[in-house]
């Protein structure tokens, strides 16, 4: 999918390094008005495992932009990675080890701070089940950087985009 800041691209592996097949939905959020953002993505993953596998989901981009800075910048169930660009600033987060144990009874082996994105590896998927990770994305060209350089964390975090009783 094509954003403002490049092409977002979506994968999921086994152990084996091969690709999964997945549905994947790219969901357009609305943004809180206190944290107006430029854009901002609900990315929902969805696999079927056969059998209970480890599995790598990634999300990551191809930007036509030279990355001038990237923080890792984690929080209440979220592990999330930004980068910049002049004044634009984009964020990429999804759900931590502890909102995944206790929503999705899972386990977290890994998560990756790529260079391009994030992955997360997953192991106890159950199988013959639906099972559906999530990632978001927020992106902001700010105006004023210090005063808005927080509004893409807060709209890129995936946990707070469900309905209370799917929240950890």
């Amino acid at each position: 999918m094509k954003t403002a800041f490049g092409e977002l691209l979506i994968e999921v592996n086994d152990e084996k390094g091969e690709a999964v097949t997945a549905d994947i939905y790219f969901i357009e959020k609305e943004t809180d008005p206190r944290f107006r953002v430029d854009g901002r993505l609900l990315i929902e993953i969805t696999v079927s495992p056969e059998q209970g596998i480890e599995l790598t989901f990634s999300c990551r981009f191809h930007t036509p932009f030279k990355i001038t800075n990237s923080d890792v910048e984690t929080g209440e169930h979220l592990e999330l990675k930004s980068w910049y660009y002049d004044k634009m600033k984009w964020s990429i987060g999804t759900v931590d080890g502890e909102w995944l144990t206790a929503v999705r009874q899972v386990t977290v082996e890994k998560i990756g701070y790529l260079e391009d994105g994030i992955s997360v590896t997953l192991s106890e998927i159950p199988s013959g089940e639906s099972f559906m990770l999530p990632f978001a994305v927020a992106w902001k060209t700010m105006a004023d950087p210090e005063a808005e350089d927080h509004y893409t964390w807060f709209m890129a975090n995936p946990a707070d985009m469900y309905p209370s009783r799917f929240k950890g």
